[in-house]
This record gives structure tokens, C-alpha cells and sequence, in this order.
């Protein structure tokens, strides 16, 4: 079994409209709910392998204030491809990654992560910025990985819930 977990970056702000999308950083409820996030990941007693994380400016800073909870961060990994990531690319992504892997956490965007967790579900569910799922997938190889393969829906937590 493999554990897949699912960060979708915090609220972004959208006060300078100069910036381009890739560039906007996380509003202060973004922030604060990242944290909290964070204290979830960390009281869970979850051991992360590894964050594959987008590399807009957002989903960075949603990564970087969860890992503040750590007392040593996983290691982590910021793919352009996440950026938006479509459906279909997912699997590509998770097919690269070592059998050793056991738990990975990919930290990006709507509609993507939303559209990937409702295939994994085989039923659709609201992603609310900042909201976390973890998964269980019967495989035994990340190789295995398909976007239609019937995982388990351990948890989702939603970090306006938490204290």
C-alpha cells in the first residue's frame, strides 16, 4: 500500500494585478490555515517520504509554512509540471517515483487535485483552498499508479475545521 496526500495551496491574493498568476502569494488566511495544516500533518504522526510541490509562488509558501511544523522537513521536489497540472499528468509524475517511496504529499491547484481526488474516489468532492486529503492506494510500486485506481479516502481535512 501507498499513502497519497493532497495539498491544495492556500487562499491566494489577488491584490496586485500586475502579478501573473504563477507569481501571487498566499493571503494572510493562506497563511494562517497552512499552519494549521501543518499542526495536522505533524499530530498525525504521518511520516511524508517526500513533497512534490508546484513551483508558483502560492502552493511554495503553502509547502513552506506546513514544514514550519516539522522538526525535519521531508524532502521536497518543485515541478513546473505541477503547475496547474492536468488530470492525465499525474500519473506520469507519480509513475517516476522510487518503490521506496511509501507516502508522498503533492502540494498544487484546483481544478487538477480536485479532478484527481474525486477519480480516485470514484465520487466527486469539494477541494476548498488549503484542504488536505490522504489517501490510500492499493499498489505496491508507484509505477502502478493510474488515475483510476480505486484508493481509500482516509481523511480530508478542511483547515478552517481545525483549531
Amino acid at each position: 500500500m501507498k499513502t497519497l496526500l493532497l495539498l491544495r495551496h492556500g487562499k491566494s491574493s489577488w491584490d496586485d494585478p500586475e502579478l501573473e498568476d504563477h507569481e501571487r502569494p498566499l493571503k494572510p488566511r493562506g497563511q494562517k490555515y497552512a499552519k494549521r495544516i501543518g499542526r495536522w500533518l505533524r499530530d498525525s504522526g504521518l511520516k511524508i517520504d517526500l513533497v512534490l510541490c508546484s513551483t508558483a509562488v502560492r502552493a511554495r509558501e503553502t509547502w513552506e509554512l506546513v514544514a514550519e511544523s516539522f522538526k525535519k522537513a521531508p524532502a521536497v521536489e518543485y515541478l513546473d509540471e505541477l503547475y496547474h497540472c492536468p488530470l492525465d499528468r499525474f500519473a506520469t509524475v507519480l509513475n517516476r517515483l522510487p518503490a521506496k517511496v511509501r507516502t508522498v504529499l503533492l502540494v498544487g491547484h484546483n481544478p487538477g487535485l480536485e479532478d484527481l481526488l474525486a477519480k480516485l474516489r470514484g465520487e466527486q468532492e469539494s477541494f476548498p483552498t488549503g484542504a488536505l486529503a490522504k489517501l490510500t492506494c492499493p499498489i505496491k510500486s508507484w509505477t502502478e499508479f493510474e488515475t483510476d485506481l480505486p484508493c481509500t479516502l482516509e481523511a480530508l481535512v478542511r483547515p478552517r475545521e481545525l483549531q
